[in-house]
């Protein structure tokens, strides 16, 4: 159950650090326009 729970976190932490790239990527897009 443990191991089941740690997998969903750090799929969590993976989808966090994601979206976290996609607004800054976004975020220089529109200073370079």
């Amino acid at each position: 159950m443990l191991k089941c729970y740690n997998k969903k976190v750090s799929v969590l932490n993976k989808n966090m650090r994601y979206l976290d790239f996609i607004k800054k990527r976004e975020f220089k897009d529109e200073h370079i326009k």
